[in-house]
């Protein structure tokens, strides 16, 4: 192997490798679509609080929904006229304020969260220390003001799951195991009364037990995005915090980690989700409603997150008339390089090695059959005129002019008589190369005049062919999809031309036309 081929197999291999590494980092990371059809899952959660004031100062506090394991908060919007409004976000969840100097009758307030499907949960992974959590030892402390039996019973619940388990998310299965089937031990539990916190529900009674054991947990309320709902109901669950996976959400009657169900968090513990001052709260009530939008807008905003110098050098952050250019200019490339492998390894000779690129995008407009029918009407009415200019011994740039004058025509012709008879062709007849045209019909001629009739067909026949397979090529939806989504694909493509720009043995046609000679001798 000698140093240029060295360098080729380099230069080639790398670009090939590269724009591999690029695709895959945007397919697998940054989730880019690799595929057109793809759709991603998308939750809308409309929060709705409707307001009846009497002329004073009104402020509302009110919970909104936090992402669920598995989702990402896009944005959220909040609609409320004369209102003023401000967002907070702490670890007790999102909420939202409206204020107005004086509120005089109803308004109603919106706020809609959108939420991305996504491949991992939100929730960070939590790095615990040695110290006591506080809602263990809060657990602990209202325990000791507890009567016997409730204290005894919570104990034995204690020690039983304990024994029978060997992490947070197997003693809390036990905890609610042992709650559901031994009804006097639960009684027992639910009778016992601190202050605000009530045993009697099972999402506090699992979250109280839990802290007892020394496991840090919650009570958490929230919607669940199960269904399209008008009026989404709130519902309680148990978090227990864990070190790989953050705060997991617990079915309080089974103690199973909620996988399945997505649980929009509003608060946790005993916070109140609404708070208002000076009005009345005549309605409040969240809605869900779930859609699906182009995979692609979900991995752009991905990418503005993870890689946001991707996104700022994509495509598809130009307008739509630049992307309608370039969706057009990228597959030039894809065109180009089927051409040479026709041209370099089937061995189908063309004239030119563009025409046929730009004629198979032309035909993209027409689409095959009217394209081949109007290409084929062009081309011979000009080679008719161009063989009567012979006549008159016209000089080379004349007889071009000419002859591009009359393939302008013809195809003015051809728009205006679709137009009259109601069949738009104009706007697919523009985007034919007409200097390609007229190239095409002066090659021709020229191969007619020195090589033959024969010559000159197998050219044009040849040309034809090439057009159409590279209209077929670059027609695939996913080909065209992958170039204007991944444009690193052209370092692929730059590296295969240079592959098959080395090679130079025989090509298809040469290899069969010389079996046959050798069949014969």
């Amino acid at each position: 192997m000698n140093s240029r081929s060295i360098q080729v197999a380099v230069i080639s291999g790398a670009l090939i490798l590269f724009g591999l590494c690029l695709i895959l980092y945007k397919t697998l990371i940054l989730n880019y679509p690799f595929t057109p059809e793809a759709r991603a899952e998308i939750w809308t959660v409309e929060t709705r609080l409707s307001l009846t004031g009497t002329g004073q100062e009104v402020s509302a506090e009110f919970a909104t929904p936090s992402a669920p394991a598995g989702f990402a908060l896009v944005d959220e919007d909040a609609i409320a006229p004369g209102f003023g409004t401000s967002a907070t976000d702490d670890e007790t969840g999102r909420r939202m304020r409206v204020e107005q100097r004086s509120l005089e009758g109803t308004e109603q307030v919106f706020v809609l969260s959108r939420f991305y499907k996504v491949d991992s949960a939100q929730d960070s992974v939590r790095e615990t220390g040695s110290e006591e959590p506080e809602s263990v030892a809060l657990a602990l402390e209202s325990l000791g003001e507890a009567s016997d039996a409730g204290r005894e019973a919570i104990e034995s619940v204690v020690q039983t799951a304990r024994e029978q388990s060997v992490d947070a998310l197997g003693t809390a299965r036990e905890i609610a195991r042992i709650y559901t089937s031994e009804s006097a031990v639960t009684d027992a539990v639910a009778g016992m009364d601190f202050d605000r916190l009530e045993l009697s529900e099972p999402a506090r009674r699992l979250a109280f037990t839990l802290n007892v054991a020394g496991i840090e947990a919650r009570r958490a309320t929230g919607i669940p995005l199960e269904t399209n709902r008008r009026n989404a109901p709130i519902m309680a669950w148990t978090e227990v915090a864990t070190n790989d996976r953050g705060w997991v959400a617990l079915d309080p009657a089974t103690g199973e980690p909620w996988d399945d169900l997505p649980l929009a968090r509003l608060g946790v513990s005993d916070t109140d989700l609404i708070d208002v001052s000076g009005a009345m709260t005549d309605d409040w009530v969240y809605a869900t409603k779930r859609s699906y939008t182009a995979e692609i807008d979900r991995a752009l905003w991905n990418g503005d997150r993870q890689a946001p110098i991707f996104t700022r050098l994509s495509p598809l952050i130009l307008s739509v008339e630049a992307q309608l250019v370039f969706q057009v200019l990228l597959l030039l490339p894809i065109g180009a390089l089927a051409v040479a492998f026709i041209r370099q390894v089937i061995g189908i000779k063309t004239f030119g090695t563009f025409m046929p690129v730009l004629i198979a995008l032309a035909f993209r407009e027409t689409q095959l059959v009217l394209g081949v029918s109007l290409f084929l009407a062009i081309v011979l009415l000009g080679l008719l005129l161009r063989s009567y200019f012979n006549t008159l011994h016209l000089t080379l740039v004349p007889r071009l002019t000419a002859v591009l004058s009359i393939v302008t025509l013809i195809m003015l012709v051809i728009a205006v008589a679709g137009a009259a008879n109601d069949v738009r062709l104009g706007l697919s007849l523009s985007l034919f190369p007409i200097v390609i045209l007229t190239m095409t019909i002066e090659s021709m001629s020229l191969i007619y005049d020195e090589y033959g009739p024969r010559e000159a067909f197998v050219r044009a026949s040849g040309s034809l062919f090439t057009a159409i397979v590279a209209y077929l090529v670059i027609s695939i939806p996913s080909l065209q999809h992958i170039v204007f989504v991944f444009p690193e694909f052209l370092l692929i493509v730059i590296g295969l031309a240079i592959v098959l720009g080395r090679y130079n043995g025989f090509t298809l046609h040469e290899f069969v036309r010389f079996r046959m000679i050798g069949k014969q001798s």
